[in-house]
């Protein structure tokens, strides 16, 4: 009997050890500097053709100025997609995985590749 608990016990941590912390949008500021999956709505979204590194802005949880998360696209990789992100993503649940960090006192995910980003299956 002890062993079964000792192997459900140590199944269960390393189950959880390698498993990605998954948060709500407006929990993204109390995990900055941690790799996570953020989960939300996509309230509105933004090119800026005109800038450096051109950006793609994704407002997660809320419209700009409110959102609780920020995802960057640069234009590196949307110029990859067949797709224009902020028309794609507009008014859907999504789920980005990545490490947060702050810019201008707001939390937001850089993306790299087009898999840490992906639709919510409710």
């Amino acid at each position: 009997m002890k062993k079964i608990i000792f192997l459900l016990a140590v199944s269960l941590l390393s189950v959880t050890g390698f498993s990605q912390l998954v948060i709500k949008a407006e929990d993204a500021i109390k995990h900055v500097g941690e790799k996570v999956t953020v989960c939300g709505k996509i309230y509105g979204g933004k090119f800026i053709e005109t800038a450096k590194k051109q950006p793609t802005l994704l407002n997660m949880g809320d419209k700009y100025p409110n959102q609780h998360l920020t995802i960057v696209i640069w234009g590196d990789l949307r110029s990859k997609l067949s797709y224009k992100p902020e028309e794609r993503y507009a008014d859907q649940q999504v789920c980005v995985t990545g490490t947060i960090v702050l810019f201008k006192e707001k939390a937001q995910i850089e993306i790299s590749e087009e898999g840490q980003l992906k639709f919510q299956v409710l």
